[in-house]
């Protein structure tokens, strides 16, 4: 994703991530090329941590990652056999 970004902007063209929000905003934040960011809330509940929006932007985690770790006990829960 980072290298589709940098030759993105090699060519002056604007990105943007979507679906999983919590594994993309690593790179939203490094690319200077982003312009938005999609946010589906659908996948909150797979997530031990939360997003955090502050007047309407996504406040990127500086932890370890992307910042963001599934919770094994949700993926149970929405695993089918």
């Amino acid at each position: 994703m980072c290298r589709v970004a940098a030759l993105a902007e090699a060519y002056c063209l604007p990105i943007s991530t979507h679906i999983f929000t919590e594994h993309s905003l690593c790179i939203a934040g490094s690319s200077a090329n982003c312009i938005s960011v999609e946010h589906m809330p659908w996948y909150d509940p797979l997530f031990q941590e939360q997003m955090e929006i502050v007047n309407g932007d996504i406040l990127i985690p500086t932890r370890p990652g992307s910042g963001f770790s599934f919770d094994e006990a949700a993926v149970e829960r929405y695993a089918i056999d």
